[in-house]
């Protein structure tokens, strides 16, 4: 995951992200579900909007998964703070970012997140959207800092799942097993319900994302 040499991120000068507040262990932690199908021309996003605190849910409404640009979405399981820190910091400190296609903004996450004195990351981001080579792309970021791609082929479907671990099945044996005849989104819905019923983490009020080439 390398950004070009001509429009990579400038770093350097980036403060770090505002530390997570620690103290009694009260961040917000999502810890929810963010599912992405990925096409050669579409990428579609769901996640649902529950966020607890200490156990006890204090949103049912939460946003995680936004636009950077027209081009690019990201989205993230984890802790709420430092997810908004890490988009803060994206926003404010990337130059260019209005511009950047998908691999870039996620070597440019990729670099906040190493930054000296950024708190550690337990989550997990996706960006997904145009990269630099004009394909529909994904792109996923874990705790260990560790970064996956994806690209369909013609005709295909690449299927990404953040969170919902403790469900029954996967969104990919899910959907081998209940997508026949079924719209992206239809089927995104029907699993996020589908965890919502094992997880208490997850509810059902469902939002999309869609980025078309």
């Amino acid at each position: 995951l390398e950004p070009p040499r001509d429009s990579s991120p400038r770093l350097p000068s980036c403060p770090p992200p505002r530390p997570v507040v620690k103290s009694s262990g009260r961040e917000v932690k999502l810890m929810s579900l963010v599912l992405n199908i990925l096409s050669d021309s579409k990428s579609y996003v769901a996640y649902d909007g529950r966020a607890k605190r200490d156990g006890c849910i204090i949103s049912e409404t939460v946003v995680k998964a936004e636009m950077v640009n027209r081009q690019v979405c990201i989205g993230f399981t984890g802790v709420l703070e430092l997810a908004s820190d890490v988009i803060r910091a994206l926003r404010t400190n990337v130059v260019g970012i209005e511009q950047m296609p998908s691999n870039v903004v996620a070597a440019a996450v990729l670099a906040i997140l190493k930054l000296p004195n950024a708190p550690k990351f337990s989550g997990n981001f996706l960006i997904t959207g145009i990269n630099e080579v004009g394909q529909m792309a994904s792109y996923t970021i874990a705790g260990g800092l560790t970064v996956s791609s994806y690209i369909a082929e013609e005709g295909e479907l690449r299927l990404i799942q953040l969170g919902g671990d403790s469900c029954d099945t996967t969104f990919s044996e899910f959907c081998k097993l209940n997508a026949c005849g079924q719209g992206e989104r239809a089927i995104m819905r029907e699993f996020i319900e589908h965890v919502a019923q094992h997880d208490d983490s997850v509810n059902s009020n469902v939002r999309f994302l869609v980025l078309d080439k």
